[in-house]
């Protein structure tokens, strides 16, 4: 039995407004009850919320093999972590254009979203709350003085405009590479059989990672854009080490492909041993292990020896299950005092891709007028732009990022070597 009663209407109004309840929140369409010291807010089922409810204890009853009990949350298979549900309402209220002021609002008011159809159950004090919220907005903006959230609202669209740009270019860019290096007209023809045969794989690979990080952007699966910039980093030291290594390629990274002259090592167990090939003429068997330290040590700058000390041993734990990216995963971010983590991340990765494009134009096989092409384009446009990006996104002294300082490093060795 219920033992809830309502409210009493003398007493001062549960919401916190100061008006006794009768002359308040009783107007409204929830109810207040209360049992001794207990209270509880009733709030009437909207009925497109009956076939919703339904189907949950329809799909939990398919999963589970039984029926939900009273002491199942209803809502349980919907996302907790992360505040997941409120930023991704946030950023689909932007994405339908509602006014920043009310998007504002929703978010510092944890969900509360007032219109027509919900207005009469919410209580007075809420939406006075949510207007001054709302104000709050309107005035930290318009302010003169140059506050946290003007600074995020401003970085946030200048680094998504630029790296909107910049990935254009660089998808330009490596197609152009492709179109004018190919050996063969037809795709399905292509073979790998030399150096430039590897640069124009790196520069496919790229583009497919593009795309990835294109849709990955677009719903902010900002460690999901770290685990792949790992890839473009891995890529980018493969391509120096071919280009001061000579010998590399044909020693280490041919035999994997080349099934005419080698084949893998069979171990006595049966397994093919992947670190191993055999001569097919001489049958002579040659380790073909690349060690990642040994890829390290021939980089071009101590920036680049810096960044694999910090950024690509950072975004490993994106890709392994470590214990120390658990932090970033149930981190709570308020996309008003912080720069959007999925923009960070792509600009990261954009940078890296710059460099990527810039190291393959470098190789000696490729076309003299590519090259001033490509050189012209990073030194020129890509790098002031992504610069600017790093410098503004590291300007929050709350939120200082050692990757951005390093990448900031790489840029201008690479201009000074251009300039020089």
């Amino acid at each position: 039995m219920d033992k809830f009663k309502t409210f009493p209407d003398k007493m001062a109004c549960p919401c916190g407004s100061e008006k006794t309840y009768e002359n308040c929140c009783k107007k409204k369409k929830f109810k207040y009850k209360i049992n001794n010291t207990t209270l509880r807010k009733e709030i009437p089922m909207h009925k497109h919320l009956v076939p919703i409810l339904k189907e949950i204890e329809k799909r939990f009853q398919e999963y589970y093999n039984r029926k939900p009990s009273k002491n199942d949350l209803i809502f349980t298979f919907a996302p907790l972590y992360n505040d997941d549900v409120l930023l991704r309402m946030t950023y689909s209220l932007r994405e339908s254009e509602l006014p920043e002021d009310k998007i504002y609002a929703f978010f510092k008011s944890n969900g509360l979203l007032p219109n027509e159809f919900n207005i009469d159950l919410i209580s007075e004090k809420d939406l006075k709350e949510y207007q001054l919220l709302g104000d709050e907005y309107n005035k930290l903006i318009k302010s003169k003085k140059m506050n946290i959230v003007q600074y995020v609202m401003s970085t946030n669209i200048f680094i998504d405009n630029q790296i909107n740009y910049v990935i254009e270019a660089l998808t330009c860019a490596l197609n152009d590479f492709i179109q004018r290096h190919i050996k063969s007209k037809t795709v399905l023809e292509y073979q790998m059989s030399s150096e430039l045969d590897y640069c124009i794989f790196s520069a496919l690979k790229t583009l497919k990672t593009i795309r990835s990080i294109q849709i990955l952007k677009e719903h902010h699966m900002t460690e999901c854009i770290y685990s792949l910039s790992r890839s473009i980093f891995e890529n980018y030291m493969y391509i120096c080490n071919i280009i001061i290594d000579s010998t590399m390629f044909s020693r280490k990274i041919l035999p994997k492909v080349d099934e005419i002259n080698y084949s893998f090592e069979i171990r006595p167990d049966g397994k093919i041993n992947y670190n191993k090939v055999l001569n097919k003429q001489t049958g002579e068997k040659t380790t073909i292990k690349i060690d990642i330290y040994d890829l390290v040590k021939n980089l071009p700058y101590d920036s680049d020896r810096e960044l694999y000390n910090v950024f690509y041993q950072t975004v490993c734990q994106y890709v392994h299950v470590n214990i120390m990216s658990a932090k970033s995963y149930y981190s709570v971010l308020d996309p008003y005092e912080e720069i959007d983590p999925s923009l960070i991340a792509c600009l990261i990765v954009s940078v890296l891709m710059e460099l990527l494009l810039f190291q393959i134009s470098q190789h000696k096989d490729v076309k003299k007028e590519y090259k001033n092409d490509i050189s012209f384009l990073c030194n020129n446009i890509l790098t002031e732009r992504l610069k600017n990006c790093l410098i503004m996104a590291n300007s929050d002294p709350e939120h200082k990022n050692a990757i951005l300082e390093l990448l900031i490093k790489r840029i201008d060795n690479q201009l000074s070597d251009t300039i020089s």
